[in-house]
């Protein structure tokens, strides 16, 4: 398994603007106010198109996440006509002209000598990080799902600076990992274990824990707390950060969702499983199943 880096201007100032428009419950709204801090306030025509941007962004994700899709495509070259033929003319217009009118306050945020040097920094680092063999040979073996020799694509959304915070997720349509972090704490461990988080939801829950969750669990909240429960109890607060970077990630963390609850609480048991060898089965899926029942 080999890690492939990309760090681009198109897919950054999609996410910048995807972003400011705060179309999703999960936009986050600490990155918007830090880049208007650094880049102004918003003019009037500005919000206008930034309105309308949100809509289509809400009207193209109702199957899927159309726009993230393509924006964060393997080739940049054909963005553009991926988009122009995968929505209506009048939503690509929207698309382009808030391209255009926020153009010159992207660029305040950008520099491409210094996204280069961040690419290759980061590239290094996570193709020679000390641990990954043994890491993955623990997800191999726990998940049941040997390790071939694709292509993981991660790709990067760099955050401004005194942003401390940050966060990953997968794409299932590209094969990729998105993780948001600042120049600043990108090169960090805690990177690391975030990758590692999406890498089990991109690679290794396909297919048995995938499987087990759908024979025995019906409801798709289930199945989805299933997933993050045991992703969690692993990476990035879980037992294979403790075992691998000696963290005792108990106390660290105050504001806890409850499905982070939850994947702490589990740890103990997903460790007797990495520590016995055992498998992703049917008693585990089980176990984690009734924990989730007792929050949906």
């Amino acid at each position: 398994m080999k890690f492939k880096v990309h760090l681009t201007k198109i897919t950054n100032f999609f996410y910048f603007l995807a972003n400011l428009s705060e179309w999703a419950s999960w936009s986050r709204k600490e990155y918007n106010q830090e880049w208007i801090r650094l880049t102004g306030k918003l003019t009037i025509d500005e919000k206008k198109m930034l309105k309308q941007f949100r809509q289509v962004l809400k009207q193209t994700s109702k199957k899927e996440p159309l726009l993230y899709i393509l924006f964060f495509q393997l080739n940049k070259r054909l963005i553009w006509p991926n988009i122009k033929k995968g929505v209506c003319y009048q939503d690509y217009i929207v698309i382009k002209k808030t391209f255009k009118i926020f153009q010159k306050r992207f660029n305040k945020t950008w520099n491409d000598s210094i996204a280069k040097k961040i690419k290759n920094k980061f590239k290094r680092y996570i193709n020679n990080f000390n641990y990954t063999n043994s890491i993955l040979q623990d997800l191999a073996s726990f998940y049941s799902k040997p390790i071939d020799q694709r292509n993981v694509n991660i790709f990067l959304i760099l955050l401004p600076s005194k942003i401390k915070t940050g966060g990953g997720r997968y794409d299932l349509k590209n094969q990729a990992v998105i993780l948001e972090r600042s120049p600043l704490q990108l090169i960090s461990l805690r990177t690391i274990e975030i990758f590692f988080h999406e890498l089990i939801h991109l690679y290794f829950e396909q297919p048995l824990l995938e499987k087990l969750s759908n024979i025995y669990f019906k409801k798709s909240s289930i199945r989805y707390c299933i997933r993050e429960i045991i992703a969690g109890a692993l990476f990035p607060d879980g037992y294979l950060s403790q075992k691998y970077f000696k963290k005792n990630t108990l106390s660290k963390f105050r504001k806890l969702s409850p499905i982070q609850k939850l994947s702490l609480k589990s740890i103990p048991l997903i460790k007797d499983y990495l520590d016995h060898n055992k498998k992703v089965d049917k008693n585990l899926i089980k176990k984690i199943g009734k924990l989730c029942l007792t929050r949906f």
